[in-house]
Parts: C-alpha cells; sequence; structure tokens
C-alpha cells in the first residue's frame, strides 16, 4: 500500500507509518499545574539520535489571429502555441521625418491615451527592437505606406497581437490587408486608432487574468475560497505604514524586472504620490496592479499577496467605504472566457453558491460584457456573459461600489464588487455555438448555508493578531519559510508577561519544524517550550493542550518510540473527556493517531477499532471535511489490505476515488496514490490487466508532477514492471525495471524498493530470455547491495545466492 502524500515513509515490509498534519491549536491549554519536559526525557533523545540521522495552471491565451494562417496561398504557416504576455505595449513606426511637428502630435496624442508607448523613425530598428520583445503583447501602429514593405517580417512574430494601420481608407489601399489575419484595418486618424487601443489593449489585460471561482456548499468547501476569505479578514485587520509602500515597490521593480522597464516610471509615481484613497482609481487605470494582484490572488501567490497586502486592504476598504445599498434593482454584466472543463463545472452546480475570489469588475452595460465574452469563444474556449442581479429587496453581506467617477473608464458605468463575493447560480442558457449567459444573484446575509460556511471559515484560524492568523493560514497551505518568518518576528516582540501569545507561538514554530523541515529534534524542543507554558497558566484553553499532545506523540511514532506515542496520545484522550462535544474533530484526530500507531505495531484489530471511532465522528461533522474523511476511509482500507481482505479493501478504496472525483482532485498525487492502491488489491487478487490499468493511469498523474514525487513515480514503474513479469511479457517489465534503476542509482536515498530486489527481479527476466550472462551480472549486483547493508535480509541473500550457482550451471 502506499501512504497519502502527507508522509512518504515505509518500512522494509511496505507497512507505511502515516503521520498525519495536525491542524494548528486555537489558542491555549490547561492542567494541572505541573511541569513535564518531554524534551529531556532519555528515551526520545535516544530514539532521535539513533533515527534522524540524514535527514497555481496558468491560462493561455490564442488572439483569433493565431488560430488562423499567416496568409494566404503558399505563405501559410502553423503558428505554435502563445502563451499569455500580461503586460501591454504600444509601438510606433513613422519613418517620415520631414514632418516632425506631425510626428509629435502623434506620440503627444498617443501618450494621453495609451501608456506605455515606443516610438521608432527607422525600420530596422523598429523590426529589432519587436524581435527583443518576447515577453509582451505587441500593439503596432504603421503608416499604409511603410507597412506594405516590412509586413513580412513582422507578421510571423507571435508577440505581435494587432496591427492598426494608418492611412487614407480608401477601397484599394484595403484589398491588401485582407491577407494578413493580424493587422485590424486602416484608420484615417490617430484619434481614431487610439479609441480601438484604449479597448483592445483593456481587453487584452482583462482576458488575460483568468478569474478565480469557487464552489460553495457544506459537504464540498472549496479551499481557495476559504483561504481567500481568510486572508482577506486577515488583511483588514494588519497594520501598515509608508515603509510597506515602499517596500512594495522595490519588489515591483524586481519582479517586473528590467524587460519590463517601462512600468518603472509608474511604480516611481505609485510610491511617491499613492493615497489609501485612491487605490479603485490605480487598480482600474491598467498599469501594473490590475494584472499582479489579480494573479497572485487567483494563484493564491503568498509571497507577492503579502508585500501588496496594503493595497488589497485599501481597496477593500475602499469598496466597502463607497457601498450603498441600491434602492432599485440593478443589473450588471461581467465578459469573460472559460475553459470547457470550468464551464462543465459551473453548470453542474446550478442552483449553488459560487464566490469570484478576485475582485471582480462588472459593467451596467451589456454591450461592454458583449464583446468581451463574445470575442474569446473559439476552440477550448467558451464565451460567458455573467447576468447579476442586485435585488434592492435581499440585504446582503457583499460588497460593492459604483466606481465610474474614480475608474480610468467611466463610460463603462464600471460596478466593482469585494473579494469573495458569494452569488446563487441562476438560469444558464446558450446564445449561440460557445457563448452562453450564466444568471447570476447576490446570496442575502442570512443564507443559512453562506452562515455556516463562513463560520467554519472564520474558526479555522484564530490568533492574537493579524500577524498571528496570517502565520497560521501560511502553515496551513503550507508556506513554512514564510510562517516561520513571521512567528519568529512576534516572539521577538512578544512581552515577557503575554503568555498567552507566547506559548501559542512556540507551538506554530514546533509544527512548522515537524511539518514543513522534519526536524523532529527541534520541533520537539518547541513543543516543549509551549507545554510548559500551557501547563502554568490556569486560563489556558484546553484545546492546545490536546493539540500539543498529539503533536508530540505524532513524533514519538515517526521515531518508532510506539509505547510513549501511546501513552503520549492518551494524555490527549484523557484531556478531552467530557470536554468535547460528542462529535468534535480534534477527538477524531486523537483516534486517528492511536490507530496508526496500533497499525505501526502491526495490532491491526486494535487500528481498525481507533479508525472506526474517527471515521464516526468525520462523517457527522458540519461541514462535511472530504479530506479527511478520504483519509480516514484509506487507512481503513490499507487495514483490510494488509489482513487479506481484498473484497472489502477495494470498496473502501474506491469510495476515496468518488470523494477525490467529487473534490475535482484528479490530477493530483493523492489520487495517484489511491489508483496505486487500487491496482495492488488487484494484483493480489491475480487480476493483472486491471491491476495494470490502475498503475498506469496513477503513472500518468505522476508523470506530470514535480521531482519531488520521484519516490511515487519510482515505485509506480516497479508496479508496472511486476505485473508484466507477472503477465510474461519480459521486454516491457525489462523495460521499466530499468526506470527503477535509474531512479534507484540517480536517488540513493530512496529506500522502496531496493536496489537488490531489482537487480534480482532484471536477473529473473535475463534468465526467462535466456540472456544467462546478463542474469549472472544481475544476481552479483543484488548480492553486492544486500551486503552493504547494516542489517542484511539472510534469506535475500541466500536466494540471491542460490540463482547466482543455478545461473552458472546453466
Amino acid at each position: 500500500m502506499r501512504p497519502n502524500s502527507k508522509d512518504r515513509t515505509s518500512s522494509i515490509n511496505g507497512t507505511y507509518k502515516i503521520h498525519k498534519k495536525r491542524r494548528p491549536p486555537s489558542v491555549i491549554g490547561t492542567k494541572n499545574g505541573k511541569k513535564v519536559s518531554f524534551a529531556k526525557t532519555n528515551d526520545i533523545s535516544s530514539t532521535l539520535t539513533s533515527t534522524i540521522g540524514g535527514g497555481i495552471e496558468q491560462t493561455r491565451i490564442i488572439p483569433r489571429s493565431i488560430l488562423r494562417t499567416t496568409h494566404s496561398g503558399t505563405n501559410s504557416q502553423e503558428h505554435p502555441k502563445v502563451p499569455i504576455r500580461r503586460y501591454v505595449r504600444v509601438v510606433c513606426l513613422f519613418p517620415n521625418t520631414n514632418k516632425p511637428l506631425r510626428f509629435n502630435d502623434y506620440v503627444r496624442l498617443l501618450e494621453l491615451n495609451i501608456d506605455p508607448t515606443d516610438k521608432f523613425t527607422d525600420p530596422k530598428k523598429f523590426i529589432h527592437f519587436l524581435k527583443e520583445k518576447t515577453n509582451e503583447a505587441l500593439f503596432l501602429i504603421i503608416p499604409n505606406d511603410i507597412a506594405q514593405s516590412i509586413i513580412h517580417n513582422i507578421h510571423h512574430l507571435y508577440q505581435v497581437n494587432t496591427i492598426y494601420i494608418l492611412g487614407e481608407t480608401k477601397r484599394k489601399n484595403k484589398q491588401w490587408i485582407k491577407n494578413w489575419v493580424k493587422i485590424k484595418n486602416i484608420y484615417p486618424t490617430i484619434q481614431s486608432i487610439c479609441e480601438i487601443l484604449k479597448y483592445d489593449t483593456r481587453q487584452y489585460r482583462r482576458d488575460s487574468m483568468a478569474i478565480s471561482m469557487s464552489s460553495l456548499d457544506l459537504e464540498h468547501l472549496d479551499a481557495s475560497f476559504m483561504y481567500t476569505r481568510l486572508l482577506t479578514e486577515i488583511l483588514l485587520e494588519m497594520g501598515y505604514d509608508d515603509r510597506a509602500k515602499q517596500a512594495f515597490a522595490q519588489f515591483c521593480r524586481r519582479y517586473l524586472d528590467t524587460k519590463n522597464s517601462h512600468n518603472f516610471p509608474v511604480i516611481d509615481k505609485f510610491e511617491k504620490e499613492y493615497e489609501p484613497h485612491e487605490s479603485i482609481s490605480w487598480y482600474t487605470r491598467g498599469c501594473f496592479l490590475y494584472g499582479m494582484i489579480n494573479e497572485a490572488l487567483r494563484k493564491q501567490d503568498i509571497d507577492i499577496i503579502i508585500k501588496a497586502g496594503f493595497f488589497i486592504r485599501d481597496l477593500q476598504k475602499q469598496i466597502e467605504t463607497q457601498y450603498k445599498p441600491p434602492t432599485e434593482k440593478i443589473i450588471v454584466y461581467r465578459g469573460q472566457r472559460l475553459s470547457d472543463t470550468d464551464f462543465e463545472q459551473l453548470c453542474l452546480r446550478k442552483g449553488g453558491l459560487y464566490s469570484f475570489n478576485t475582485f471582480l469588475s462588472t459593467s451596467k452595460d451589456r454591450c461592454v460584457a458583449y464583446a468581451f465574452a463574445e470575442s474569446n469563444r473559439g476552440h477550448e474556449q467558451i464565451g460567458i456573459i455573467f447576468h447579476i442581479e442586485i435585488d434592492s429587496n435581499i440585504f446582503t453581506p457583499t460588497q460593492w461600489a459604483l466606481i465610474s467617477t474614480e475608474s480610468k473608464y467611466s463610460e463603462e458605468e464600471e460596478i466593482l464588487f469585494a473579494m469573495h463575493s458569494v452569488f446563487r447560480i441562476g438560469e444558464i442558457k446558450r446564445i449561440e455555438s460557445r457563448f452562453w449567459q450564466v444568471q447570476l444573484s447576490l446570496t442575502s446575509d442570512d443564507d443559512s448555508e453562506l452562515k455556516q460556511i463562513t463560520e467554519f471559515t472564520r474558526e479555522a484560524t484564530q490568533g492574537s493578531s493579524g500577524w498571528d492568523r496570517l502565520g497560521k493560514l501560511l502553515l496551513k497551505i503550507g508556506k513554512f519559510s514564510h510562517a516561520e518568518e513571521i512567528f519568529q518576528m512576534l516572539i521577538e516582540n512578544t512581552a515577557e508577561d503575554d503568555a498567552h501569545s507566547l506559548g501559542h507561538r512556540y507551538h506554530m514554530l514546533g509544527l512548522i519544524y515537524e511539518q514543513g523541515k522534519c526536524d523532529y529534534k527541534n520541533a520537539l524542543i518547541f513543543y516543549d517550550k509551549a507545554l510548559n507554558i500551557y501547563l502554568q497558566y490556569s486560563d489556558s484553553n484546553y484545546l492546545d493542550l490536546i493539540t500539543i499532545y498529539n503533536n508530540i506523540g505524532g513524533i514519538y511514532r515517526h521515531t518508532e518510540n510506539y509505547s510513549k506515542a501511546l501513552e503520549t496520545f492518551q494524555m490527549a484522550l484523557d484531556n478531552q473527556k467530557n470536554k468535547c462535544r460528542t462529535y468534535n474533530v480534534v477527538l477524531a484526530e486523537t483516534y486517528n493517531n492511536i490507530a496508526e500507531t496500533y497499525k505501526c505495531l502491526k495490532q491491526y484489530s486494535e487500528a481498525l477499532q481507533f479508525y472506526r471511532r474517527a471515521l464516526s465522528i468525520q462523517k457527522k461533522a458540519i461541514p462535511l471535511n472530504m479530506t479527511d474523511l478520504g483519509e480516514t476511509y484509506s487507512n481503513i482500507a490499507k487495514i483490510y489490505y494488509i489482513t487479506e481482505e481484498y473484497s472489502r479493501a477495494l470498496v473502501l478504496f474506491r469510495k476515496v476515488s468518488r470523494i477525490q472525483q467529487y473534490n475535482h482532485s484528479s490530477n493530483n498525487i493523492n489520487t495517484a496514490i489511491n489508483d496505486t492502491n487500487i491496482g495492488e488489491v488487484h494484483e493480489k487478487l491475480k487480476e493483472f490487466p486491471i491491476a495494470l490499468a490502475y498503475y498506469s493511469k496513477a503513472l500518468g498523474v505522476l508523470s506530470q508532477c514535480n521531482s519531488s514525487n520521484i519516490a511515487e513515480l519510482t515505485n509506480t514503474y516497479d508496479n508496472i514492471a511486476r505485473v508484466y513479469k507477472n503477465m510474461n511479457d519480459n521486454t516491457k517489465a525489462l523495460q521499466f525495471y530499468k526506470k527503477v534503476l535509474y531512479n534507484l542509482r540517480k536517488h540513493p536515498r530512496l529506500k522502496q524498493p531496493n536496489l537488490g530486489t531489482t537487480y534480482y527481479s532484471m536477473g529473473q527476466i535475463y534468465k526467462n530470455i535466456r540472456k544467462i550472462d546478463k542474469a549472472t551480472v544481475s544476481y552479483r549486483q543484488a548480492i553486492l547491495f544486500e551486503e552493504s547493508i547494516i542489517f542484511p535480509d539472510n534469506f535475500k541473500l541466500q536466494l540471491y545466492l542460490k540463482h547466482l550457482a543455478e545461473a552458472r550451471i546453466k
């Protein structure tokens, strides 16, 4: 059985010791004043000494011009897939130097409307400049008389998005542009080009920024919604000064680098002039802020979010300040493109709640939304018009502001919704091919479903300050280095008499060292500091005490001191009696910890008993945590697998698959591990083709993952090789064993499968295909490996020697 991605430690016999990551505690815990030091006991220190030695899909934009051929006839060619280029640049070529005043007029007009703009008089320098700007979307303005002579040199450049020709709009002048799809049209004046450019560049910026949406229901709470909502609450609590703005400006200069140096004057202006009451104006003006903020929120880029926190806070507060409950029904629109998959998920959630995790820009003008949506439908993309109704009779917690006076695009009658605005999905109707309208309505503040979800997210992180809450959120989503920086800073600034906060912060550092660094020795030191603070103060919160006992017990289990682990988990259990609600997730965690320890001790009936207790609590939790439920089902299934109750194991592993599909986690490592587990059950049942299908499915997912999953990938290669061997397909079996061998040599820390068994298996295959010399070499390598380890397996060694002797005889 494979463990889940939270723990990939395995013993020689393949029994996995899964240490589930603990939830951070709420505040502080209590006990009867007795001081206890786990870090200093002899049994844990000896165990540590002996066992610790070694140690966000980017949406792709394909302009319509790229989807077609470059030129009719023989010049037709295919174009590569084009990645998003969020930075827009307008480049002008005016080679007629005999008219300097006219050229300056062009430049002056452009600078009033479009930013940034580059001007050239030399066609060669113009073309060279275009070829260098590979990370930007280029919009070109070229006079008609020169465009025809240089179009062959620039039209094929994928960074060139649209070309505008300046000249007389006579019919004969328009004939030649029909063969060049990136040319938008010929325009008689620079003013007319500027009007089109203003909308085209804004549309590009807007369309290249994918929106982030979350599905909300009590049985399926999207993590991105929870984190975004918590983050908003936390940022609103934070205190900032001018240093935050200066640090952000410095960060932006590094982030945008010299290739986007046209942003530097805007950044300078922002650093000198920005005031909180101007946040909407800055957000809507189409500069670097719009793309950076929305992309960071969509991808949950914590580094950017923290540095831009003051601006996100200001923008959220300005929207809230300007919000006025409507006196009549208002309808606004948002044009957007969605992938086929995202649109299918949206349709499945009809009638349910949806949240936009970024700021949501809309317009009262349907034509604006229609233009955005209609222009983006096509292959793999569906154009969507969100028809959003704001009912004056419903009081809603979602806030928004009519920002025409602050927005750079006042004619659009823009309404900007605050972050994590929640809507209920209504009618979804087709306008025409790949073009749909989706009706959304704001929810009322007494929506019971939304209330329960809001309360759940609010309880997920508690802390004495906004920084504490932010640190806990970072820890929760695995950003350990950022979380450590915050808690170290908080400890340095904690008053000595503030034991409540100090204990909590030491506890958090313990979690960071345990979960993020697997540094159990230092984790135990921090846990010990926190525990002694908890035990000294009678006003401590018992939940923190329970959690820290669970954490310490987990370290004992990791270091294979199982009796001490059970003793510590019992302390956690004793503190929960008559204190927790009947169905408490903390109690379920303690039961799970005890079960996992019994499994490590191979006391499977006891393990099963405690897993079932945990499951009983988890099934009645509100909201239902499907991830925790899936883990417990998987753990029970592994017990059935170990005890050879394969049919029962299969039922539960398939239930885990359904949970993962429901959670939309069809392409992550836990899904691959569960497919591997199902494959292993079928392999035990001698159903090799079915086992192979599941192993191959797991391989497909793991092949797309990063190198940190090399252990899972290597095990999957080994599983596939073994099945092919059992199916007598020696060629394919050998092919996959060679992949295993390559990874084991490249990553010597990998423990499963080991080199000895891999060489032995390859020797068996070489013997089967009568390549005795290679079989002999493989058996010798297996023997050398087994003899080289500290505690060799004598049975394996004798087996390898026996087969080597038989190979020599042949």
